[in-house]
């Protein structure tokens, strides 16, 4: 490990693909696109802490598109009652596009008066729309899917 590989994780991807460099001035924008992306290597550690059932993933698109039922879901595998989420999920969405944080909504009305690309281009955690070509669209992908794919070996769930 060395400050080429800002993460001890990242190791097994250099050494994947050796003649990738990651050159870019913010180590932060890196770990931003790549590195928050590689979902399976932080879970690793946690799927050797704990038993499997002792884990519940869920898909941020489940969240999103059917809020009440994955709200519901979750409540059920941490044995809380059974509670009607509505009131909360009708308000609209926290934490996304225009209103950062968990004290600020924004309304179904407001995210769907802009398109959902707006809304998630505001999402940015760098502060600033990343602009990706089609061929490093393209990369990313093929790079991405064996640890989307061992994600979903290990987690059973496939958010697609």
């Amino acid at each position: 490990i060395n400050s080429t590989i800002p993460l001890t994780q990242w190791k097994d991807i250099v050494q994947q693909y050796p003649d990738k460099i990651i050159d870019v001035y913010s180590i932060q924008l890196v770990r931003s696109i790549i590195g928050r992306g590689l979902y399976v290597l932080f879970l690793d550690w946690w799927y050797q802490r704990f038993p499997q059932e002792n884990i519940y993933v869920i898909c941020t698109e489940d969240l999103r598109d059917h809020p009440d039922e994955t709200m519901s879901k979750i409540s059920s595998y941490l044995g809380l009652p059974e509670f009607d989420f509505t009131n909360v999920t009708n308000k609209g969405m926290y934490n996304v596009g225009f209103h950062t944080g968990y004290d600020t909504v924004t309304s179904w009305e407001e995210i769907q008066e802009k398109s959902m690309e707006d809304v998630y281009d505001n999402i940015s955690n760098v502060g600033y729309k990343v602009e990706l070509s089609e061929e490093l669209e393209k990369d990313l992908k093929a790079f991405f899917e064996p640890y989307n794919e061992r994600l979903f070996q290990m987690t059973g769930v496939n958010c697609n």
